[in-house]
């Protein structure tokens, strides 16, 4: 289900700087530390790593995380027609996010929240992938205690970014400083 070498994916990271989540860093869109926390597919982080960024993505689900190693591996060994012009500084790390926050000593520039989207009352259709991700990591009951200690950790340069459903609330009722808009979501930033 997690495939790094798809065509589409390939194209977004080549032409990564028209990205959303790219958008969404600033100005300084490259030479950043980024921690994302709910690394999940993995797409995001590779197009932040794309964009020429060192990027730290956990997961905490043992199959999820072992799929997105072997794809990290699959794509640095991949056909070189394809991937010889990513240079990607990218790390997947098995482990709670929260924990990690709470215990490390490292700096980041961005630290990233992708959190599952709340349940809506539409009708539109969720990606396969999207449910395939849903029925192994469950919902997700952790997205605003993973915020809060997102942002008690931001030191005073870095900012937090969370994705969001275009028309969702913000997350725990705090407005961003800034925000980047797409169709489907959007990008929420909060400045420290």
């Amino acid at each position: 289900m997690i495939n790094f070498l798809a065509p589409e994916l390939l194209h977004r990271l080549k032409n990564c700087r028209s990205e959303h989540v790219v958008k969404a860093l600033g100005r300084k869109h490259c030479g950043l530390r980024i921690l994302d926390t709910t690394v999940g597919l993995g797409r995001d982080a590779l197009i932040l790593a794309s964009a020429g960024n060192s990027v730290l993505g956990l997961e905490q689900n043992q199959e999820v995380y072992a799929l997105l190693q072997r794809e990290l591996e699959r794509l640095r060994s991949g056909s070189r027609s394809k991937t010889k012009s990513l240079h990607l500084d990218i790390t997947f790390k098995h482990c709670n996010s929260i924990d990690y926050l709470k215990n490390t000593t490292e700096l980041f520039d961005i630290i990233y929240l992708d959190p599952m989207f709340p349940k809506s009352s539409k009708s539109r259709l969720v990606k396969k992938e999207m449910v395939w991700l849903k029925s192994i990591v469950g919902e997700d009951d952790n997205g605003v205690e993973l915020f809060n200690m997102a942002m008690q950790e931001a030191s005073a340069t870095s900012r937090v970014i969370i994705k969001r459903p275009v028309h969702g609330p913000f997350i725990n009722g705090i407005k961003p400083n800034y925000q980047i808009l797409g169709d489907v979501n959007r990008f929420d930033v909060y400045k420290s």
